[in-house]
């Protein structure tokens, strides 16, 4: 059984269980675009203290009510339901239960991200996350501004996924990546090493362009001649 099928199944071993679980995120919008699925994550209204009951568990986050679990030889980072309340230092949410996969929705990133599957292989989409993966577009979920300055790091993420996919960035949420590009400033510098080195390594170069044409890590200058390599023959370590 491959890695999807097995998701699917623990998603139906859940729900006899008596509660609710989905696949989320981005195994699904890789799904749909016939990319290799890599990581599956799935979110579920199922309580952290009766999953550690009936599963094999690494608890590896559970203090963001997240664990992994172990299932037919797979891995599985699983989720409650959540929803972030007011962020710290622009990157780390305090977090709360929700009640519906609908509310956990809200929280993602961008529209393409929040694409999710139930165990009859339906596709749940609240935010018109299919409509923009046919479009070629990276669209923020609610107010691309608030969505920034509640996290930083969704502006790397937006470049990258330019760059993965060969998408474009929709106008309003390009605008607001430009408005707050100096929030940047505020993530570690493993995590921006980790994205520069994921943005040279994609195989198109839109988001280096983007950064180029609209000066994104202008409050990150120690970054900006890596996005000059073009030539994948380096070590990353050589820009730790």
């Amino acid at each position: 059984m491959n890695y999807f099928d097995t998701g699917i199944k623990l998603l139906e071993k859940i729900e006899e269980l008596g509660y609710k679980a989905y696949i989320v995120g981005g195994s699904v919008r890789d799904l749909l675009l016939n990319y290799p699925v890599h990581d599956i994550d799935i979110t579920t209204n199922m309580p952290l203290d009766e999953i550690n009951k009936h599963f094999d568990v690494i608890d590896n986050g559970s203090v963001y009510l997240s664990v992994t679990i172990n299932y037919l030889g797979y891995k599985f980072e699983t989720t409650n339901f959540r929803r972030d309340l007011e962020y710290n230092d622009h990157r780390h949410p305090k977090i709360v239960l929700a009640s519906s996969l609908e509310e956990d929705s809200n929280r993602r990133d961008f529209t393409i991200n929040a694409l999710a599957i139930d165990k009859n292989n339906k596709i749940i989409d609240y935010h018109n996350g299919k409509k923009d993966l046919e479009g070629k577009i990276i669209r923020a979920i609610g107010n691309p501004a608030k969505r920034f300055e509640e996290d930083a790091l969704r502006i790397l993420r937006a470049i990258y996924f330019s760059s993965k996919l060969n998408f474009k960035i929709e106008d309003k949420t390009l605008k607001a990546m430009v408005n707050k590009k100096e929030l940047l400033a505020h993530l570690s510098k493993e995590r921006i090493l980790e994205y520069i080195i994921k943005i040279i390594n994609s195989k198109y170069k839109k988001g280096i362009d983007y950064i180029n044409k609209y000066d994104l890590l202008s409050s990150i200058n120690e970054y900006k001649e890596l996005l000059k390599i073009i030539d994948k023959n380096y070590d990353p370590q050589d820009y730790v």
